[in-house]
């Protein structure tokens, strides 16, 4: 089967709300192989992403802890770690955690 759009993304995303302009961060993977992890750190803000090209790899994750939030991958779904700079993020909800 090959790559029907090299621009869908598949992944995993924390949003603090449904809104569309929701502060959100998210880890994906595209049809071209490319990770990406995007962000919003305040609702309303432009989003920004951080793309690299990958050759292979067997899962991803997104972790939060607090405010912070973290993109990983794994060969082996045993060692996870951060796989790009940024690959993590703060957010001020306004609410405190």
């Amino acid at each position: 089967m090959g790559i029907s759009n090299a621009e869908g993304k598949a992944g995993v995303m924390i949003r603090e709300t449904l809104d569309s302009n929701s502060t959100h961060a998210m880890v994906a993977v595209s049809g071209d192989h490319r990770l990406s992890f995007l962000r919003r750190p305040q609702t309303g803000a432009a989003s920004t992403s951080t793309d690299v090209a990958t050759s292979g790899f067997n899962w991803i994750k997104l972790t939060r802890s607090g405010n912070t939030f973290t993109a990983q991958l794994s060969m082996d779904g045993v060692t996870w770690p951060p796989w790009i700079e940024p690959g993590r993020f703060e957010y001020n909800d306004g609410h405190g955690q």
